[in-house]
């Protein structure tokens, strides 16, 4: 990790270019992508998870048609519906 801070400047677009090393060093590729946090007058870059729709989790998400939703508010949903949760289908299928 760089102990020292590195200078960039902003493009006219507004991009920062992350050095090399830091890309290599956190596994950084083109394309990835990241979220921006403001802590005070600090601007943090996460990476980024996605998040279900309805409770904001980022565990067990699933993409469906566009949305990210996780597993409890999949089977939430499902029983208001009066449909079996996907737990529930799995163990049948089990059995």
């Amino acid at each position: 990790m760089l102990t020292q801070g590195t200078f960039r400047t902003v493009s006219k677009s507004g991009a920062i270019t992350i050095p090399a090393k830091l890309r290599r060093e956190y596994g950084i590729q083109s394309g990835d992508g990241y979220e921006l946090f403001v802590e005070g007058k600090n601007i943090i870059l996460k990476p980024y998870l996605p998040r279900c729709i309805f409770c904001g989790k980022q565990e067990n998400v699933k993409n469906y048609k566009g949305k990210y939703v996780c597993q409890n508010c999949h089977d939430a949903i499902s029983e208001a519906l009066g449909k079996e949760p996907i737990a529930e289908q799995q163990r049948s299928v089990e059995k």
